[in-house]
């Protein structure tokens, strides 16, 4: 069930865990216009836990139809699963649901904790390359040069590697 809450930006800054009204509907076996219609009527309890944002997209099963899906943070989302029936499966659901938002923003806070550790050594490295005695003064693409180097003798992955799993390197 790891595709029950995601990220909404790679960007560690931005990003909010979140799931949305087709995942609760697929995982509790509910129809999703009835989630739809269900926070469409309660649309004021949702946006006192945060702006209800949806987005217009065609699902694999709608045959090109374009449909609305609510994005829920963690709040919104846990006022979606009150107002669902207790029947076995729903139960089961709320309780994977509840942990896989906390392994996300376990793992989000995480990874923030140890970027801003890392930021600041990215600032230290800049200086000492541009302190170096043997720095050459023409052009600035001895710092880009040297950080990739320096990054990959450390990693084990290149540049685009990194960048790839990290959007702010």
């Amino acid at each position: 069930m790891k595709d029950l809450a995601f990220l909404t930006s790679p960007d560690l800054s931005k990003a909010e865990v979140v799931t949305n009204h087709v995942v609760i509907a697929e995982y509790a076996g509910i129809e999703r216009t009835s989630l739809r219609l269900l926070i469409n009527k309660h649309k004021k309890d949702f946006e006192q836990f945060g702006k209800l944002i949806f987005e217009i997209s065609t699902l694999p099963d709608s045959r090109g139809q374009k449909v609305k899906i609510y994005q829920l943070n963690r709040n919104q989302a846990m006022l979606m699963i009150t107002y669902l029936d207790n029947t076995e499966v729903v139960r089961n659901f709320k309780i994977a649901l509840v942990k896989r938002f906390d392994e996300m923003e376990k793992e989000l806070y995480a990874r923030k904790i140890a970027r801003a550790v890392e930021k600041p050594k990215g600032i230290t490295l800049h200086q000492a390359i541009s302190e170096w005695n043997h720095y050459p003064r023409h052009g600035n693409t001895w710092h880009t040069i040297i950080r990739s180097l320096l990054a990959t003798t450390v990693t084990g992955l290149t540049k685009k590697q990194i960048q790839a799993r990290d959007t702010d390197w």
